[in-house]
């Protein structure tokens, strides 16, 4: 998140201010393509159930944490220095939270395996605190006490994978005031500091990904700035250090950053969330790690996060977006050639939507989302219907 957002964070250490982000919504967008008129929305999900997690959740993840081979979510609980965890029951219902001690403001969190031992850690951005929180896995779901480590003043967002090739997890830390620090991780959770460098204004989203086919981990940064922001990319030597490899989008503000290949030609692509103009903009791959000029495309008010899948079985990736100003999750159609088809499909959410994972929690193998609400402190799991259902439901 930028700056303004932070800063009210910081001053008052009560509710986060998602009416920072307004406008109206734009009607329309080079990315999209126009669907039926007056097309009734469908019913792809269902609520499975809703779970209190804890003061203010700003960033969810899923990953399996005790080893049951069924999906389990985490929180970071921003307003409550805590996070939690819900484990997966196989059904799409998960069990009462558990939570966990950790720093200030608790900003992003990541799931990796940072002990080597085959079961995920979770890292925890504090932005108060200006550390990281490094919980251990028991193994079967529990967690050691959190031990913390300075990383920098306000870090907003980080990422992990093994940047240079040693078989352990690394971490990219986003800092508000335009830094992002690598820690090399040695595979007991323990991490050593590498590379730092300035990746543009205030960064505040990352990805990690292999975009130009080298074998070796690049990175993506959502730098959200009033000044000049950008998607910057930097290409990675395998070794754990970092170029710049160019800059994406004139005036985007963007506030988070996901990856997928939406035009189906195997090279990945970028989406980010660009709340101030309730905007959405696609950057497609070209070839050696490149990206093309950007499309944008419309979103309802206040979109925060992305998670992609296959919502809708025709075997093109679809984006699912919150919307923290309107109170909804917007599925936008993806048409596999990177177009989108116009307008989304709106459902009604909590108060404050604001992270959002996609994974099959009940073991059906249909993809179903889960989202976290800033305002209401809870996470509500939306079930996937099948192909069947969703034509069961169309012709009732």
């Amino acid at each position: 998140m930028g700056y303004a957002t932070f800063a009210i964070i910081r001053a008052m250490r009560v509710r986060l201010a998602v009416g920072w982000i307004v406008g109206v919504v734009l009607a329309g967008g080079s990315g999209c393509t126009h669907g039926k008129a007056h097309e009734p929305t469908p019913e792809l999900f269902r609520v499975a159930g809703s779970y209190e997690v804890g003061k203010n959740p700003t960033f969810l993840v899923t990953a399996d944490f005790n080893a049951d081979h069924i999906p389990d979510l985490a929180t970071a609980n921003i307003n409550g220095q805590n996070v939690s965890i819900l484990l997966g029951t196989g059904d799409g219902t998960f069990n009462e939270r558990v939570r966990y001690r950790v720093g200030e403001l608790p900003r992003t969190l990541v799931a990796a395996d940072v002990t080597h031992d085959g079961v995920p850690d979770l890292v925890v951005a504090n932005n108060g605190s200006n550390s990281i929180s490094i919980l251990k896995n028991k193994g079967d779901g529990t967690f050691e006490d959190a031990v913390h480590r300075p990383v920098g003043q306000s870090p907003l967002a980080l990422t992990s994978a093994d940047f240079n090739g040693d078989g352990f997890a690394d971490l990219a830390v986003c800092l508000r005031f335009d830094r992002i620090v690598i820690l090399l991780g040695d595979g007991t959770g323990g991490f050593r500091e590498g590379e730092a460098f300035d990746p543009g204004d205030t960064p505040s989203a990352i990805v990690a990904a292999d975009f130009n086919g080298d074998g070796f981990i690049d990175l993506a940064v959502a730098n959200s700035g009033m000044m000049k922001g950008n998607v910057a990319v930097f290409f990675g030597d395998g070794k754990g250090t970092f170029k710049p490899a160019g800059e994406y989008g004139e005036h985007i503000r963007p506030i988070f950053l996901t990856i997928g290949d939406f035009n189906e030609d195997g090279k990945l692509d970028l989406v980010e969330t660009d709340g101030p103009r309730n905007l959405l903009t696609l950057f497609l791959g070209k070839s050696a790690g490149e990206f093309d000029a950007g499309r944008g495309f419309s979103a309802e008010s206040g979109p925060v996060f992305i998670a992609t899948g296959d919502f809708n079985h025709d075997h093109h990736l679809d984006v699912a977006v919150t919307n923290s100003v309107s109170n909804s999750l917007s599925v936008v159609i993806g048409n596999g050639d990177g177009t989108f088809r116009f307008p989304p499909f709106d459902y009604q959410t909590d108060r404050g939507p604001f992270a959002a994972v996609v994974e099959d929690f009940n073991g059906d193998h249909v993809l179903d989302v889960a989202v976290a609400h800033f305002q209401s402190d809870n996470v509500t799991v939306w079930v996937g219907r099948s192909a069947e259902e969703q034509k069961a439901k169309k012709g009732t």
